[in-house]
């Protein structure tokens, strides 16, 4: 949960707040014959409490807006790839209050009131639809920024766990199989030389209720062992 001031600009009048951001993430397998496809997804909604001058009146506001943010990742045998987010935003606003410097004038404290809450009845479908696009686009932007800073460093930080070491134990990992299905992420990879024999054969599926598992066929340690020269 994040909270944040408000200061912009809706519907030609300074709004000023504060607001409260909550979020919840998902990870989706998404089935692909061919490919991991895995589509992250962002739940949450923004709640502000905001007030703008229109003198001599000042009105206040709260809204709620739930929105909606996905991103498609791909992994394949050349990498992994992302794609632009894609945002959904609903929500309403409603008035809470008007303050007047003449709420204590007879008549014409009355009168100053209802011409802001008609100008804010007037303005309200515009200022909604201005929300909705201000909240999509930072729900957009924080999903990119976030997402790809990280998968970045996670790839990063593969090929130097993994692809370094294979090329001192004078090994080459060949991508055989990859594939999505709803409840899994399958990849297989042939662990040897061009020289070398490797397993061909499908491992077995792993336990239902895993969350991850890794299967080693012993030729990938037979030909590590070759490539120490031992």
């Amino acid at each position: 949960s994040v909270a944040a001031p408000v200061r912009d600009r809706i519907a030609g009048a300074d709004v000023r707040g504060s607001s409260q951001t909550s979020t919840s993430l998902h990870l989706r397998l998404l089935p692909d014959a061919k490919v991991l496809r895995l589509g992250l997804e962002a739940k949450g909604d923004v709640r502000s409490r905001t007030f703008s001058d229109s003198w001599p009146a000042r009105v206040r506001n709260l809204s709620l807006m739930e929105y909606e943010t996905r991103k498609l990742i791909i992994i394949n045998r050349y990498g992994l790839h992302t794609w632009p987010a894609e945002a959904t935003v609903d929500g309403n606003n409603r008035l809470v209050d008007v303050d007047s410097q003449f709420e204590l004038v007879p008549i014409v404290g009355p009168i100053v009131e209802g011409m802001a809450r008609d100008q804010h009845r007037e303005k309200r479908s515009t200022a909604l639809a201005q929300v909705k696009r201000k909240v999509a686009a930072q729900a957009r932007a924080r999903m990119d920024r976030e997402t790809d800073a990280k998968l970045e460093t996670l790839e990063r930080r593969l090929k130097t766990a993994v692809h370094t070491r294979l090329e001192a134990l004078a090994l080459a990992a060949e991508t055989v199989d990859m594939h999505t299905t709803q409840p899994r992420a399958v990849v297989r990879v042939r662990m040897a030389n061009e020289n070398q024999l490797a397993a061909f054969t499908p491992r077995p599926s792993a336990p239902s209720d895993s969350l991850a598992s890794f299967q080693l066929h012993e030729s990938a340690l037979n030909n590590a062992a070759r490539g120490l020269r031992l």
